[in-house]
């Protein structure tokens, strides 16, 4: 199978412009938003990555990851994101929505069951994680939608 010419997400000076990635680990609790030719996942809850086939779950893990699924492709894309003081905490339970070029986390849980009081911003043009701030009302966690 030949790897068309793509550019990786995210990084275009990446040594390796044609970087198809395998599949997220399985999880549940996750978003996925639809934006221009692409479906853009965020975090949700899986099986620790160590917990190999055939073997019982004994942990859980919390995601803060963004997995990308390129629907002209219908491949996995890499996605690499750059440290940022507004990148958010793993969650699972959370509610994202798309506005114009802009993928908005809310709320959500962590691995302790524990509420977050946060909403952060990546710009999906640059692939940065451009703002955050408090938020102190319960939003998401298993009982919401959002819709833009």
């Amino acid at each position: 199978m030949t790897i068309p010419d793509k550019p990786i997400i995210g990084d275009p000076g990446a040594e390796d412009e044609n970087e198809v990635s395998a599949p997220p680990t399985e999880r549940y609790f996750h978003s996925a938003n639809p934006y221009k030719n692409i479906i853009v996942f965020f975090g949700g809850m899986g099986p620790t990555p160590a917990a190999s086939e055939g073997q019982p779950v004994q942990d859980l893990v919390v995601f803060d990851d963004i997995k990308v699924l390129d629907l002209e492709l219908l491949q996995w894309r890499q996605v690499r994101i750059p440290t940022s003081a507004h990148a958010p905490k793993p969650r699972y339970a959370h509610l994202s929505s798309i506005s114009g070029s802009k993928l908005v986390v809310i709320g959500g849980q962590d691995i302790a069951n524990q509420y977050i009081e946060e909403v952060n911003v990546l710009d999906l043009d640059s692939w940065q994680w451009v703002a955050s701030m408090p938020f102190d009302k319960h939003c998401g966690s298993y009982r919401s939608i959002d819709v833009s």
